[in-house]
């Protein structure tokens, strides 16, 4: 089995669905990293971080909070793959410059480092086992993925590519 140029990172939902809708473009981590180049985004199958309720009911409630109404979508695509971004940065979290809305969806605390992403690109959800941590993902699984828009940007304003995408 061989690996790809491309990377995997696995995000707990319900900020992996927010990077496939476009909302969510720095990921912010406690460690750097010195990779640049494709990274397959995987939403973990593990809800235990989420404690009570659903992914939907706390990403409504982190969005609420903020004063942000945005339609959630539902049937979230639990351990997959489901989109595809060029990591291009990775900075000190004090040196980060999110939008306001970006800015609920990370931990931009002091000593931690924000990835920044660009050119998303959604694929159909292709179930995967996730890890912690940046891992070379499998050159099979990379020929396998699925692009939904070739070069085609997912549009923030607009969920209706990840709903069918959810289908």
């Amino acid at each position: 089995m061989g690996f790809a140029s491309m990377k995997i990172l696995s995000l707990w939902e319900p900020w992996g669905s927010f990077m496939a809708l476009g909302y969510k473009k720095w990921e912010t981590r406690s460690w750097s990293t010195s990779y640049r180049g494709l990274l397959a985004i995987h939403v973990a199958k593990n809800k235990t971080a989420i404690k009570d309720g659903t992914p939907e009911e706390l990403a409504e409630d982190i969005l609420e909070d903020a004063g942000v109404k945005i339609e959630i979508p539902r049937n979230w695509p639990l351990g997959s793959i489901i989109a595809v971004v060029d990591l291009f940065d990775c900075v000190k979290t004090e040196l980060a410059k999110p939008e306001p809305m970006e800015a609920i969806l990370g931990n931009y605390m002091p000593k931690r480092f924000a990835w920044q992403t660009r050119n998303l690109r959604l694929v159909k959800p292709y179930p995967f086992t996730g890890m912690q941590g940046l891992k070379p993902l499998p050159e099979e699984v990379e020929k396998a993925l699925e692009y939904l828009a070739p070069g085609v940007m997912a549009p923030a304003s607009s969920v209706e590519p990840v709903q069918r995408m959810l289908l």
